[in-house]
């Protein structure tokens, strides 16, 4: 079957958050943009804090019901943490090949700046977080915060996010380390190199040129002093992984790549990296896809870190990462 035909047979993101709405008991609130793309709400548009999130999928799926549930849930915990409403926006943008980079870009930029602008939200109460494809949507858009992308429009807010929340993210167009060759992380992930690469070619439309190698689509590959400056545009960095993910060598390289250049001027952000023994990509989503209801490491992390981001108004003093593979969750 084509991506196309496949596609056919999914409920679009804004199908999947009508049924999760109808689930829930709310009433549904989305707010399409002047360039067409949507934004789905869980919980008030008038709440100080909000997690800008961007969905998984390759570019080429919509968000699942699954996604909902996990950010509904995360909501719900920081809310009773904080005494104080969190709301989530879940941003619906152009799926590949109809929609091809920079749009998905575009689109990513002009949500942040529709909450930051239109709705006057303050970034200090504000994390922004992506999922597997929509990590690498939310890496592009701190790239375009450092290094204005020469076709989307210029972001205006000066100041530091709360946070940035990467779940799994898919930071590496290049397939070449250990962790794709270990026949463990093989037989346990859901993704494949081969799905990997198609999915890339469709997105990036022929997959050969500059968006090959530019930092907004390949956020590991950037080159030297690329993300200098990164704590003046997010305070706090957490990057989770599987350590039965193919991904995971990638993420975990990127992530002290990160840490590297976290610093510029004086300005400081926390960055820590998460690796959960016994899962595999995008585990905390892909969990509620099979039905299971037990949270796991990862997502207990996440929930925790994200309570304390919002309960500290997003102001992280202390810089740390942790990987490993030998024990539940290995983290700093």
């Amino acid at each position: 079957m084509t991506v196309e035909q496949i596609q056919s047979t999914y409920p679009s993101t804004a199908n999947a958050y009508l049924r999760f709405a109808q689930v829930k008991g709310f009433d549904p609130h989305t707010t399409q943009l002047i360039d067409g793309t949507k934004v789905h709400w869980i919980g008030s548009e008038a709440a100080e804090k909000v997690i800008v999130h961007f969905h998984g999928g390759g570019y080429v799926f919509p968000a699942t019901i699954s996604l909902f549930h996990f950010m509904w849930d995360m909501r719900e915990r920081a809310t009773r943490a904080t005494g104080s409403e969190v709301s989530v926006v879940v941003a619906s943008y152009d799926l590949a090949p109809a929609g091809q980079y920079p749009r998905q870009l575009q689109q990513g930029i002009a949500v942040v700046e529709y909450m930051t602008t239109d709705l006057q939200k303050q970034p200090a109460n504000m994390i922004i977080s992506g999922n597997s494809a929509g990590g690498n949507l939310a890496m592009g858009v701190i790239s375009h915060l450092l290094h204005p992308h020469p076709s989307c429009v210029p972001l205006t807010t000066t100041e530091a996010f709360a946070a940035l929340l990467l779940m799994s993210p898919w930071i590496s167009m290049c397939y070449a380390a250990a962790s794709y060759g270990r026949s463990a992380n093989g037989e346990r992930d859901v993704l494949h190199v081969s799905s990997l690469e198609r999915w890339a070619n469709l997105w990036k439309g022929t997959g050969t040129g500059p968006a090959d190698h530019d930092a907004y689509t390949n956020p590991y590959r950037a080159p030297p002093g690329w993300w200098a400056g990164l704590g003046t545009v997010a305070r706090r960095i957490l990057i989770t992984a599987g350590a039965q993910e193919l991904m995971v060598d990638d993420i975990c390289a990127f992530g002290h790549c990160l840490l590297k250049h976290h610093s510029d001027a004086g300005a400081h952000a926390a960055v820590q990296i998460a690796v959960a023994a016994d899962e595999s990509h995008d585990q905390a989503i892909i969990d509620l896809d099979f039905g299971f209801p037990r949270r796991g490491e990862s997502a207990r992390c996440m929930m925790d870190w994200v309570q304390e981001v919002f309960s500290e108004g997003g102001k992280g003093t202390a810089t740390g990462t942790g990987t490993g593979t030998d024990g539940a969750l290995k983290t700093s």
